[in-house]
């Protein structure tokens, strides 16, 4: 069940990659920029792909552990591939692999994190955060979780410092579990696909994109600190502004739209009930942060940003996202990138989990 790569030629690693499903030939293009000889092995479920690659998972994985890829939400090594029937003895077989081959790579006093994805029911269709209906399996990503639990024999954290990954999809050929461990720093994500679990009450679920640009950012300067201004342009119904908030910020929220009640009560917030494309005329200033979520073209976004770049500091933080269509996405984001260039410096781009046919951007006024 663990593939030694053949007797003939380099050692050969499989790679399950998690990443936002439509978006296949970017994704193994950034794959291919750094590791030449990967090739595309199958793609189990929309937004997971199977990648070979000559040498070490932790080759394939050091370059992404110093600067975060633009399209890659989550990756481990596919250790074990074990073929499963739809039934209740799929968490025997599940148990019984691991203790065969993954138990032994399990490092003694590391915290053990166990992260399951049930990714694809039994007609394909992708099913990423619920679990599956009784007809298709008849068991959840936890009750996976539990029986790994039980084999491990040891106490489970989350995430955990090293992870066993598993995902469970309907392939071509059949049911089939990919199964690996890794240690969290390895694998872009500390969480399942990249999927961060935030409980907070929001507004929307726009504000998730938010937190995890945060996250994803703060290592790169990204830095809400309490007190600053900032100008948070489609605001409503305010999730991004509740973020900002929630960090200390006075916000400007600029929408024609209504705000929630909460955050539209809230003192630290001033709503200018307006398009963002009106109120550009009339903007004061100075701001510390600019926030950008609003639904347009990508270009015309971009664009907004740089007709709003008078009204903030030198060196202020913008965080702002890229709407795609389906077509010439690559050109149509390096056309965003040099009317950007105008003013700001784009700091880094990333495809959040939370984002979807989108890039999230960190800016630099320039």
């Amino acid at each position: 069940m663990v593939p030694d790569g053949g007797q003939s030629g380099p050692l050969m690693v499989e790679v399950v990659v998690s990443h936002s499903p439509g978006f296949d030939d970017l994704v193994l293009n950034e794959i291919t920029r750094t590791h030449a000889q990967a090739a595309h092995t199958g793609s189990p479920a929309p937004g997971v792909m199977l990648v070979s690659v000559p040498g070490s998972f932790n080759a394939f994985a050091r370059p992404w552990q110093d600067a975060l890829p633009i399209y890659l939400h989550h990756i481990f090594p596919a250790q074990v591939c074990l073929r499963l029937a739809g039934t209740p003895d799929d968490l025997r077989l599940l148990q019984d692999a691991f203790r065969a081959d993954l138990a032994p790579l399990i490092r003694p006093g590391l915290p053990l994190g166990i992260q399951p994805r049930l990714v694809a029911d039994a007609h394909g269709r992708a099913v990423p955060d619920a679990p599956p209906a009784p007809q298709d399996l008849p068991y959840t990503a936890d009750g996976v979780r539990r029986a790994l639990a039980r084999a491990a024999n040891q106490r489970i954290t989350q995430p955990g410092e090293q992870i066993l990954c598993v995902v469970i999809a309907e392939a071509q050929e059949g049911l089939t579990a990919h199964m690996g461990v890794s240690l969290a720093a390895q694998n872009i994500s500390a969480w399942a696909g990249g999927a961060v679990p935030y409980r907070q009450a929001v507004p929307s679920r726009a504000a998730y994109k938010l937190y995890e640009a945060v996250d994803a950012f703060g290592p790169y300067g990204l830095a809400l600190e309490p007190g600053r201004q900032a100008l948070d342009l489609g605001a409503a119904p305010g999730g991004w502004t509740r973020v900002l908030r929630e960090h200390g910020l006075t916000v400007t929220a600029v929408d024609a739209a209504e705000m929630d009640p909460a955050v539209a009560a809230d003192p630290g917030v001033a709503h200018i009930q307006l398009p963002a494309e009106v109120y550009v005329e009339r903007v004061r200033g100075p701001y510390d942060v600019i926030t950008n979520d609003i639904i347009i073209d990508a270009q015309d976004s971009a664009r907004l940003m740089v007709d709003y770049a008078d009204a903030l500091r030198q060196g202020a933080t913008g965080v702002m996202t890229l709407k795609l269509r389906a077509h010439n996405r690559r050109r149509v984001m390096d056309h965003s990138f040099r009317l950007l260039r105008k003013a700001y410096h784009i700091v880094r781009v990333r495809q959040l989990y939370y984002n979807r046919s989108e890039v999230t951007l960190l800016l630099r006024r320039s």
